[in-house]
């Protein structure tokens, strides 16, 4: 059976709406194979075809980009927009086959939401494979960042396989700091700083193996709220495995977490 550990193969020719209506919004397709960034984007047809096509759009509440099941698409993703109350964005798959894969290649991070919120990640494949990284570099497979006195509502990371994120496990030059310097770094990091801070997340049925630094990763500069780490399955992780920093309320339950801190020093 296909689930939490097994990767299925795809259940439907088009991403289901997961029991939301959609009362506004577009739906955009991407085939990284064959697509076109000149086309509209608006059915299968007419896919556009680059990571850079995707993140040059500001997308609206009830949007969905959908990526070609079986297809690589190499570079960053990194949307603009927001969604709303009832109407995320929603970016997941459709056709037949494998996840469609994210390959960032050493990038800062393959997927890169900086101060937007309403968004929900689906049946994914992202990796962030790079040449081997420089002392203090650092490397995230979802990288979700409040900077500019914010609350992000809403975030969902669903079904989503995460594997081989070589970030560094070493000190920058000059550094002192072992126990905190690449914390934003490995497989889901949500960060924050000052009064910024994240509310309602679900982080539910995910896999990640082969992660450099930390495996899923919350911190925002005030308490998070309505916090749910569900159902993951973590293997191979370079150091923590699950760390939710100053939340109200989180629930984390029936995850897996097996071979984890295997490039710790002081912890």
């Amino acid at each position: 059976a296909c689930g939490m550990v097994v990767p299925c193969a795809g259940a439907s020719a088009v991403a289901a709406d997961h029991g939301r209506g959609r009362v506004h919004g577009h739906r955009y397709f991407v085939n990284c194979t064959s697509g076109d960034d000149s086309a509209s984007g608006l059915s299968p047809r007419a896919a556009w075809r680059s990571l850079a096509k995707v993140s040059s759009v500001i997308f609206h509440p009830g949007d969905m980009i959908l990526f070609q099941r079986g297809t690589r698409c190499a570079g960053v993703l990194q949307p603009q927009g927001s969604g709303a109350r009832g109407e995320p964005i929603r970016v997941d798959a459709y056709g037949w086959g494998q996840k469609p894969q994210i390959l960032g290649g050493g990038a800062r991070a393959a997927v890169y939401l900086h101060d937007v919120e309403g968004w929900e990640l689906r049946d994914l494949d992202i990796s962030n494979l790079g040449a081997p990284p420089q002392p203090g570099e650092k490397r995230t497979a979802i990288w979700i960042v409040l900077e500019n006195r914010m609350i992000g509502h809403h975030y969902v990371i669903e079904n989503v396989g995460i594997h081989d994120v070589n970030t560094s496990a070493q000190l920058p030059p000059g550094s002192t700091d072992v126990e905190n310097y690449s914390k934003d770094s490995g497989g889901i990091i949500f960060s924050a700083a000052g009064s910024d801070r994240f509310d309602d997340v679900l982080i539910e049925n995910d896999t990640l193996s082969r992660v450099t630094r930390e495996g899923i990763f919350i911190n925002g500069g005030s308490p998070t709220t309505g916090l749910v780490v569900r159902r993951n399955y973590l293997h191979h992780i370079g150091g923590d495995g699950i760390v939710a920093v100053s939340s109200i309320a989180a629930l984390i339950e029936r995850n897996i977490v097996d071979d984890f801190n295997t490039v710790g020093t002081s912890f």
